[in-house]
């Protein structure tokens, strides 16, 4: 008797490996506005980095290797016009946290 075959083994979503919560919705969203440049790759970059993700757990997330996060890394601080001694991840988390609060702020009637 002939074994029988293997299904094959499906190929793994390059997208967002993690459920993507309302606010991670609106982060992304406020992030590609106000830097438009920013292509898709890089906004998953940054949405990794503000959660906390260091660049060897962002590429594993991501599929990437560790020295491709570091080219996309290299980029999104150009497109951000960050200088050399702002943190990245600093930018990201207080980008995040205004855009949190500027959400959930009531706006004022003239």
């Amino acid at each position: 008797m002939m074994p029988q075959p293997q299904p094959i083994p499906r190929v793994q979503d390059r997208s967002l490996p993690m459920e993507l919560s309302t606010d991670d919705k609106f982060f992304l969203n406020a992030l590609s506005v106000t830097f438009p440049k920013l292509t898709p790759t890089e906004l998953k970059v940054c949405l990794y980095l503000s959660k906390g993700l260091n660049t060897k757990e962002t590429a594993k997330a991501l599929y990437l290797a560790p020295r491709s996060i570091d080219a996309h890394r290299y980029r999104v601080r150009f497109k951000l016009r960050l200088k050399t001694e702002q943190n990245l991840m600093l930018f990201l988390l207080r980008f995040e946290q205004e855009q949190q609060k500027s959400r959930f702020e009531t706006p004022k009637n003239p």
